[in-house]
């Protein structure tokens, strides 16, 4: 019965984020060819691999995956961006998360895909 309960409780935490649940959070850093770190991260249930709706005010700013996260902060890959004029820092923004249901197989990537330098300019942002 334990076992079975603490697989339980450890299979919830694997996912991050429900389906359509959201967060807010801020944009800290804008890094050249698409990508993000907001100043949220495995704390607050941000899992790799995660897919989400960014949001300002209710409109649909663009998707993003999760890459790279840490406690306190994560690194987004920025897809199907419908306002780039909107990406400021210190706005506040909501996330909202993807059922994978939603999620298309060429909207997936792949940990090789992404610059060393995106990697590593996270890794200085964070420590």
């Amino acid at each position: 019965m334990k076992a079975l309960f603490l697989t339980l409780l450890i299979s919830l935490n694997c996912y991050g984020l429900e389906p359509a649940e959201t967060l807010k959070t801020r944009i800290i850093e804008l890094i050249p060819t698409n990508y993000i770190v907001l100043n949220r991260g495995s704390n607050d249930d941000i899992k790799k691999g995660e897919h989400v709706q960014i949001l300002l005010e209710e409109n649909l700013v663009s998707r993003a995956v999760c890459i790279e996260q840490n406690p306190t902060a994560s690194l987004w890959k920025v897809y199907r961006i419908l306002s780039p004029e909107l990406f400021e820092l210190d706005l506040d923004f909501t996330l909202k998360s993807l059922a994978l249901s939603t999620i298309r197989p060429h909207e997936q990537l792949k940990k090789q895909e992404v610059p060393p330098e995106v990697l590593n300019r996270f890794q200085l942002l964070t420590q």
